[in-house]
C-alpha cells in the first residue's frame, strides 16, 4: 500500500468532496481524503497505482494538482512501515 499526497490548488469546502470522490472512483484507490485548510488530498493506493492515474483522475473532474509525495507500508500487520510516528493511521484502520 502506499499514501500518495497531492496538493490541489484551489481545493475548497465546497470542491473537496468532488476531488474526494474523483480518486475514491478510480480503482485501486482504498480511500481519498481532503484536507481543506492545506490544500490537500490524500490517496490511499495499492502500489502499482500511478501518480499520472491519479492526476489523471483529477483532471477528468476539472482540477490541477500535484504530487507532493509518496510513503509505501504494508496494510496488513504494519510490518515496515513508512508512515511517521505522529501521522495518524489510514481511516481503514479505525
Amino acid at each position: 500500500m502506499k499514501k500518495v499526497t497531492v496538493s490541489v490548488p484551489n481545493m475548497n469546502p465546497g470542491n473537496a468532496g468532488q476531488i474526494s470522490e474523483a480518486l475514491n472512483a478510480l480503482s485501486g484507490v482504498v480511500a481519498a481524503d481532503a484536507a481543506v485548510p492545506e490544500g490537500r488530498v490524500f490517496a490511499y493506493a495499492g502500489d502499482k497505482l500511478s501518480h499520472q492515474a491519479l492526476l489523471g483522475a483529477l483532471r477528468g473532474a476539472g482540477y490541477q494538482g500535484t504530487v507532493e509525495r509518496e510513503e509505501f507500508f504494508e496494510d496488513t500487520n504494519g510490518a515496515n512501515r513508512a508512515m511517521t510516528e505522529t501521522e495518524q493511521e489510514p481511516p481503514w484502520r479505525g
